[in-house]
C-alpha cells in the first residue's frame, strides 16, 4: 500500500458519525476474532511537500486502492465456497418469501428435485447471482474506498527502504487509543484466495466477508506487517487529535537541515523525536532521542 499518497487537500468530515463503515450501516470495528490494535501504530513517509503539508494539518489521507504499488491489492477474486443443501433450501425460502404471491412450486420451477433437493441449475443460479455481486463490490472496494495503511512495525529496513524514501524520510508513531486509530483491521497474509460464504452474502449477514479482499494480501508481503482503516469516501483527508501523534522518526539517512523543519513544525508539541542509525553488529536499526534546541541568532549575533 502507498503509505503516503500525494494527493490535494479536500474538506474534512466533521465527525466520525457514519465515516467508517462496512457495507452496511455499520461501523467498521475489528472483528470479534481479530487481534487487538497494537498501542502503537506507525505510517512511513517520504520527506516531501505534501507529507510536510499533511503533518503541519495533521492529516492521514484515504487512498483509492486503485492507485497503490500492489496492482494485486483490493483487486482479489475470491472464492466462492461451495454451498450446501441446508444453505441452497435457506436461500429459496429466502427466495419465495419475496416473491410472495407470485413464488412458484420449487419442483416445477426446477429448483428442487423430487426427492426436495436443491437442483445443479438452482445451484448454479445463486452461485451466479454471487458472482455478479461479488464483482460489483470488488470494484467498489478498489476504486469507491478510501483505505489508509499503516505498519506496526517502526524499524524494519524494507519498509524504510520502500515508504522511507531509501530511510531518508520518516516515520509517525500514532497512539492507537485515539479515534481513527482505533478502528485500524489487520491484513491478512496467505497464499490463498480468501474465501466467501455466498448466502451469507446474499443475506446481508457477513458484511466483513465483503472486505476480505481490502484485508487480504500474498504472504510475500507480510514484513509488512500492515494495518487498515476503511473509509466509506475515497481521496479525502482525516484530522487527527494532537494528542495521537506520539513521536517521530528520523531515517538513518535522512539529513540535519530536514530534521530541523520537522522539529520546527513540531516546535512546542509534546511529540517526540527519535533518529534511527545503522548497528555495526547487525543488520538492524537502533533509535535514539533527539532534542531539538533553535539556533539563537541574538546570542550569535
Amino acid at each position: 500500500c502507498a503509505l503516503t499518497p500525494d494527493r490535494p487537500r479536500q474538506q474534512n468530515s466533521e465527525s466520525l458519525d457514519g465515516f467508517f463503515r462496512a457495507t452496511g450501516e455499520g461501523v467498521l470495528n475489528q472483528e470479534p476474532t481479530s487481534r487487538p490494535v497494537p498501542p502503537r501504530l506507525y505510517k512511513y513517509q517520504p520527506f516531501t511537500e505534501r507529507t510536510l503539508t499533511n503533518l503541519n494539518r495533521r492529516e492521514v489521507w484515504f487512498a483509492r486502492p486503485e492507485t497503490f504499488n500492489d496492482p494485486f491489492d483490493c483487486a482479489l477474486a475470491l472464492r466462492i465456497e461451495d454451498p450446501s443443501d441446508e444453505e441452497l433450501l435457506r436461500q429459496l425460502e429466502l427466495y419465495q418469501e419475496a416473491l410472495g404471491d407470485r413464488a412458484l412450486d420449487p419442483v416445477a420451477a426446477g429448483y428442487l428435485d423430487a426427492e426436495g433437493r436443491p437442483t445443479a441449475d438452482f445451484k448454479d443460479r445463486v452461485v451466479g447471482a454471487a458472482a455478479e455481486q461479488l464483482q460489483g463490490k470488488a470494484q467498489e472496494n478498489r476504486t469507491a474506498r478510501g483505505v489508509t495503511c499503516f505498519s506496526e512495525e517502526p524499524d524494519d529496513l524494507l519498509l524504510w527502504a520502500h515508504y522511507g524514501a531509501g530511510h531518508r524520510g520518516f516515520c509517525l508513531e500514532f497512539d492507537t487509543n485515539t479515534e481513527l486509530f482505533r478502528k485500524a483491521l489487520p491484513v491478512r497474509y496467505d497464499d490463498g484466495l480468501p474465501a466467501l460464504n455466498i448466502v451469507q452474502a446474499l443475506e446481508g449477514t457477513a458484511p466483513v466477508d465483503w472486505m476480505a479482499d481490502v484485508l487480504t494480501k500474498a504472504r510475500c508481503w507480510s514484513y509488512e506487517r500492515e494495518w487498515r482503516v476503511i473509509h466509506v469516501e475515497p481521496d479525502r483527508p482525516f484530522t487527527y487529535d494532537w494528542r495521537a501523534l506520539t513521536a517521530v522518526d528520523f531515517g538513518a539517512a535522512m539529513d540535519d537541515a530536514r530534521t530541523e523543519v520537522i522539529a520546527l513544525t513540531l516546535a512546542g508539541a509534546p511529540t517526540r523525536l527519535f533518529t534511527f542509525r545503522h548497528r555495526t553488529d547487525t543488520f538492524a536499526l537502533e533509535a535514539a532521542s533527539i532534542e531539538y534546541t533553535p539556533y539563537d541568532y541574538q546570542a550569535n549575533a
